[in-house]
Order: C-alpha cells, then sequence, then structure tokens
C-alpha cells in the first residue's frame, strides 16, 4: 500500500497472496479504526506506527564501521 493511493480490493489480494475476502474484511478494519479513509488510502502516519512497534529491533555488531561507497 502507497500512502495517498486507493487500492482495489482483487489487485491488493493478488499482490500479497491472500483472497480477496480476507483482505476486504482487513481493509474494513483499517478503516473502523481510521488508518484508512474511505477508498482505502492511508489516512495519516498512524498505520506507519502501528507496524513500526511490532518490528523485530535486532542488532547487528560490526566488527569496524562500515566503509563508505
Amino acid at each position: 500500500m502507497r500512502p495517498a493511493h486507493t487500492v482495489a480490493v482483487r489487485e491488493l489480494a493478488r499482490q500479497v497472496g491472500r483472497s480477496p475476502s480476507t483482505v476486504s474484511d482487513i481493509l474494513a478494519a483499517l478503516r473502523r479504526d481510521g488508518l484508512l479513509d474511505a477508498h482505502s488510502a492511508v489516512a495519516g502516519t498512524e498505520l506507519f506506527w502501528q507496524v513500526a512497534e511490532h518490528w523485530p529491533s535486532r542488532r547487528v555488531h560490526l566488527a569496524a564501521a562500515p566503509v563508505p561507497g
């Protein structure tokens, strides 16, 4: 999904490999929670922050600083 772009249920279902009915249910829940507008476009930044809370924050220790370029 891209902010400010509307999304068609069947197209999104194809992209994510899920059934249209599942995608429709998820979009309805996101609209109900105010994370999508009536056209299924992302409404603001709250969806990003809701997802970011669940991203893993694994740290990778480096032996040396990366070389620029």
